[in-house]
């Protein structure tokens, strides 16, 4: 799957486990090409590279996928963590790692918004 991580997402710590098994990782906070853009940037990013959206940024996040909606414009998926803690990097990642098992095929996740939460384990 190709997943590009949210800059509040670790991608040295989560993006690494995600490649690890197999996954396509770009990584906000890892990459010097991807540090400090904007949101709209960042999702034009991940729409041009087929890449599903991990962020935790909901409330800059939630309203650009709804004015994309709204344009009739397509996106290659989100996932909003919601619920767990920055810190917890082996819930987050085993609970994205089962998500993202649970819809194998990249064209499953076009247009599609998931929520990643602890009560979704």
């Amino acid at each position: 799957m190709k997943i590009l991580l949210d800059a509040h997402i670790s991608g040295k710590k989560i993006g690494s486990r995600l490649a690890r098994g197999g996954h396509n990782v770009r990584s906000a906070d890892s990459e010097s090409d991807l540090e400090g853009l904007d949101d709209v940037d960042l999702l034009e990013i991940a729409v041009n590279e087929g890449r599903i959206m991990v962020t935790f940024d909901i409330k800059d996040f939630a309203p650009l996928f709804m004015e994309w909606a709204e344009a009739g414009r397509n996106h290659a998926g989100c996932v909003f963590v919601t619920g767990f803690r920055n810190n917890e990097i082996g819930a987050i990642s085993k609970a994205l790692i089962k998500l993202l098992g649970e819809r194998s095929k990249q064209s499953e996740w076009i247009d599609r918004i998931s929520w990643l939460s602890p009560a979704r384990q």
